[in-house]
């Protein structure tokens, strides 16, 4: 009898253990979102983590977080095996998890914890996926992402990716694994049947295409008082992280698939409408150059720079937790200072040593290497006096101004009002 005890509870124990593998392998199998209209309600998230999570950031950015009440680490990282073992310092912060339950009703527009979370759900798949790529994890996630907008996947034709040989996002991101995209979709799909309830991961975010949804726009508040339509368009946000995310291999062609581009269409708007200044333009959707885009640039190209940092050995900075990280220090109650400033500040950082990149490191401030940056892609000398015909017209045989030349060169005033009003929007933030 005693023996027949043993083994029952032998058997049970071998259960527990088998269902508590279940479970943490199997960590969103019971958390869905509940459609309601414009709105969603969350049944269940994933525990919030005891000890935080660490971030690797880019060591030319330190002394910002720094400034911005963050508590930076120095560690030392070692990577390589036996000779080929290398040391380097690498900096850290961590951060509280983003959430750990929800129980109510949310809009979307106003929810970046139900972003990350979804991403997170995302990156269980990718954790899981049989892999038979060469793309990372986080290559796995942010092309799935990326790729929720139909322009922006591989091979996408129009008259722009043409000019690059219809390869312009194979040659800046890496390819996305449709083997992946149907794995998330059919799983997906067999978890959630009923969508006129809940909502799938490709639902969810199809719900922030412009076209699809024009009211399920990001809202982020800002600290420029001009402008009345702070929103992020979140698809071009992960279109951008995956322009960025490896690195400035391909300086000239990240700019035009990012801010550059922007500001060329920017352009075109204000082409037909001079009376119209930078921060009007921003606060206009249809510009081509709004508010929505200009951030997603922003933000893309910071939240790619953690991003670069990720290792899938040890899976440290996943695009959910440098994201969480991140709008942490920009809107968490982590930091009480009002820290909106910061984005524009890691921007600046990082648009000075794209100079630095393109025209090695000289004696110019910060703020004159990115005005020269700004200004050569508006084709507008670092004085903001225009550049003579025959620089303008050698320039505009680069591919890189194709917006500028499609429709014919713009003035000088329009290019002037682009170049100087993107520059006192990164730089003099409280007064524009």
């Amino acid at each position: 009898m005693e023996r027949m005890y043993e083994k029952k509870f032998f058997v049970f124990i071998l259960t527990a253990l088998f269902v508590l593998f279940i479970a943490k392998n199997n960590v969103y199998a019971n958390n869905e979102i509940n459609y309601l209209g414009g709105e969603y309600l969350y049944l269940e998230t994933e525990l919030k983590s005891k000890n935080g999570t660490k971030i690797i950031i880019d060591d030319s950015c330190v002394p910002i977080f720094r400034e911005a009440g963050v508590n930076v680490i120095e560690s030392t990282r070692e990577e390589g095996s036996f000779i080929f073992k290398k040391k380097y310092k690498e900096y850290s912060y961590v951060t509280s998890s983003f959430v750990k339950k929800i129980v109510s009703t949310r809009k979307m527009s106003d929810d970046v914890d139900s972003i990350i979370y979804m991403v997170k759900r995302l990156e269980w798949y990718a954790d899981n996926f049989d892999n038979k790529s060469n793309l990372s994890k986080k290559d796995l996630v942010i092309g799935y992402l990326r790729c929720i907008n139909p322009n922006y996947k591989d091979g996408y034709s129009n008259d722009f990716e043409k000019l690059f040989e219809g390869k312009i996002y194979s040659t800046i991101c890496q390819s996305y694994n449709l083997d992946f995209v149907n794995y998330v979709n059919e799983n997906e799909n067999a978890k959630f049947p009923d969508t006129s309830k809940t909502v799938t991961i490709e639902e969810y975010f199809k719900c922030f295409l412009k076209e699809k949804n024009k009211e399920a726009t990001l809202n982020f508040k800002d600290i420029k008082p001009k402008i009345t339509n702070a929103s992020i368009d979140l698809i071009h946000l992960f279109c951008v992280i995956d322009v960025f995310d490896r690195g400035f291999s391909n300086i000239s062609l990240q700019m035009v698939m990012s801010w550059m581009g922007d500001l060329h269409q920017g352009s075109q708007f204000l082409k037909s409408n001079e009376e119209y200044s930078f921060i009007q333009m921003l606060n206009i959707e249809s510009s081509g150059c709004s508010y929505s885009d200009i951030i997603a640039d922003i933000d893309g190209i910071n939240i790619a720079l953690a991003l670069s940092h990720a290792h899938d050995s040890d899976d440290s900075n996943k695009l959910s937790d440098c994201m969480n990280g991140y709008y942490r220090i920009l809107y968490g109650s982590d930091y009480p200072k009002d820290e909106s400033e910061f984005r524009y500040k890691i921007f600046a950082k990082k648009m000075a040593q794209m100079y630095d990149e393109k025209n090695g490191n000289d004696k110019k401030t910060e703020r004159e290497k990115v005005n020269h940056i700004i200004c050569d892609a508006m084709l507008v000398n670092s004085d903001y006096s225009d550049c003579n015909e025959a620089i303008r017209n050698i320039r505009l045989t680069s591919p890189y101004y194709y917006y500028l030349k499609k429709n014919g060169i713009c003035s000088f005033k329009v290019r002037k009002t682009i170049a100087k009003g993107f520059m006192d929007f990164i730089f003099d933030g409280e007064n524009v």
